[in-house]
Formats: C-alpha cells, sequence, structure tokens
C-alpha cells in the first residue's frame, strides 16, 4: 500500500551527457530516473560513450575502479574521485561541468507517466551548480560552466 502522501517517482528525463568528437564537446542525449541525481548523472557519464557511438565519440574521463562521492553545498557541486586517480584533463573537466549543468537546468525532455498529469518536474531538480570543485588524491579543480556550449530545447 502507498500512502496518499508519498512522493511520486520522479519523471524520467533526456539530459544531454559532454563527449567528444574531433576533440569537441557534443551532447548525446541519454535517459535517467532524474537528472537531478547529480551521484547518477555523474556515474553515467563516467561509463563513457556507448557501443554505437565509441566510432565516433571519445572521452578524456577516466575509467573508475569506485562510484565518485558527490555533494553540494551552496550552489557548488563537489565530486571525490576515488583512489590514484590522476588530475583532469581541461576537456574532462568541461565534460562534467557541462553535464552537470545541463542536466540540472530546466530543459531536460520530460516523459510524462500515463498513470498521473506531467508534473512540474524542473520545481522537483535542484538549480544547476555555480561551479564544480573536483577533488583526488592531493589535488583539486574548480571549473565553472561559462565554456559550456549551449544546447538547443529538443
Amino acid at each position: 500500500m502507498v500512502s496518499p502522501s508519498a512522493t511520486p517517482p520522479p519523471t524520467p528525463v533526456t539530459i544531454p551527457l559532454f563527449f567528444l568528437r574531433d576533440r569537441e564537446l557534443i551532447p548525446y542525449p541519454r535517459r535517467i530516473d532524474d537528472a537531478g541525481d547529480f551521484e547518477a548523472v555523474i556515474r553515467l557519464l563516467f561509463e563513457g560513450p556507448a557501443a554505437n557511438e565509441a566510432a565516433t565519440v571519445t572521452t578524456e574521463l577516466p575509467r573508475l575502479t569506485d562510484a565518485p562521492r558527490v555533494a553540494t553545498d551552496s550552489g557548488i557541486l563537489f565530486v571525490k574521485l576515488p583512489g590514484e586517480t590522476a588530475p583532469l584533463s581541461r576537456r574532462a573537466m568541461l565534460q562534467l561541468t557541462c553535464t552537470v549543468n545541463h542536466a540540472a537546468s530546466p530543459t531536460p525532455t520530460a516523459t510524462p507517466r500515463a498513470d498521473t498529469e506531467a508534473d512540474s518536474d524542473t520545481a522537483r531538480r535542484s538549480a544547476a551548480p555555480s561551479s564544480l570543485h573536483v577533488f583526488g588524491d592531493g589535488w583539486a579543480m574548480t571549473q565553472s560552466d561559462h565554456a559550456c556550449p549551449v544546447v538547443p530545447p529538443p
């Protein structure tokens, strides 16, 4: 039984994950249950391009041995990478920053549930972080979203 006051499950959305094609940031759509779940978005990005994209798409993000830890505070997203992960390249930082920023923006495409009316998906999600701080063992990097490409609405 479900309580009448229970929060309905998140509405699946399509978000852009940023990968590299000819060394340029290009958004590739992915379905996710909750674009505001930054941990899930980041985990999906670190999994890399889909098998059908691998011939033309690359990533500068490393393969991780464990999931990164993610936290937010005062509009800043903190990502702690596991183990001996080396510092990220500039393009890898942009892949991560742009993906998180666009996932949190109000433009992901919601897929309405058949059993309920389409609710205001953007009210449920947290706002896009103002900056991203990524940490590894002995290093830290910060990136704002000013260099992210604009993704047209679907």
